[in-house]
């Protein structure tokens, strides 16, 4: 749950984000924030206070005060996957994929199941690795019935992650104070004799920041062209879209302008 206010002015604003028990409290209203951790500490039976943010449901969080910017990463979590799967001396990949293996069919149950390695994965893309997102989910598709080149891919995947450990997504205001929301939509072409595509998006803040959101999915539907299926990626955008504005208006970032999407 996200909880904002503002004073009458609109100068100064406090946002409080709750996931289960876990408390985010920020903003520019200085006075209001020490009111409300106050506030909490007499309703409450024990609350415990952390001080600056640092790390938030699992997600570490760096701000660059100086360029206006903030960090976040999963280092922690990302160095204990490569420690559980791979070989100190294992070298590592560029690229989290080896684009020539068809992660689209599934196998003939030679292989174990990867529900394991496709969950701990997933994990990472769906918080600060979304460049992992779109064969991730080829990977869960395919977990119980893994083919050789699923298995591979996972270890491919383990070894992209070794590249960088501390790697992760940055947010920034850039050259204005201004966010001017924009998107990409994508359908991947019909291929393997399958004719259920897969459908991606991703939403960006602005020129300057990594991606706010991110998803890809196998269309649920069959698409008799690949025009259909970039129709089909435009609309879940633009659904999520509609969200992301409303969302940024509660927030006192109003978007004045239409929403690009390429």
């Amino acid at each position: 749950c996200v909880f904002v206010g503002m004073d009458e002015t609109q100068t100064y604003i406090i946002i409080i984000v709750i996931w289960v028990d876990d408390c985010l409290i920020t903003g520019n209203w200085e006075s209001e924030i020490k009111r409300l951790i106050e506030l909490f500490v007499l309703r409450f039976t024990k609350v415990t206070t952390e001080g600056e943010l640092k790390r938030y449901v699992g997600i570490d969080i760096a701000p660059d005060r100086v360029n206006h910017s903030m960090t976040l990463s999963q280092q922690p979590y990302r160095q204990q996957l490569v420690d559980k799967y791979l070989p100190k001396t294992a070298a590592t990949k560029s690229n989290p994929v080896n684009p020539t293996n068809n992660l689209r069919a599934l196998g003939d149950y030679k292989e174990p199941p990867i529900h394991e390695q496709a969950g701990e994965l997933g994990y990472l893309a769906d918080r600060t690795g979304p460049e992992i997102k779109f064969p991730v989910s080829q990977l869960r598709s395919a977990a119980a019935n893994p083919t050789s080149d699923h298995v591979k891919a996972v270890r491919h995947m383990h070894r992209y992650i070794a590249k960088d450990t501390k790697t992760g997504l940055t947010y920034s205001r850039g050259n204005s104070t201004d966010i001017v929301l924009f998107g990409y939509a994508d359908g991947s072409q019909i291929r393997y004799g399958d004719s259920k595509s897969q459908l991606a998006y991703c939403l960006f803040l602005n020129l300057f920041s990594g991606c706010m959101l991110a998803r890809t999915i196998k269309s649920t539907s069959v698409s008799l062209a690949p025009s259909q299926t970039e129709l089909q990626a435009v609309v879940l955008i633009i659904k999520k879209i509609i969200w992301a504005r409303h969302f940024l208006a509660e927030l006192y970032q109003p978007q004045i302008e239409p929403t690009v999407v390429y």
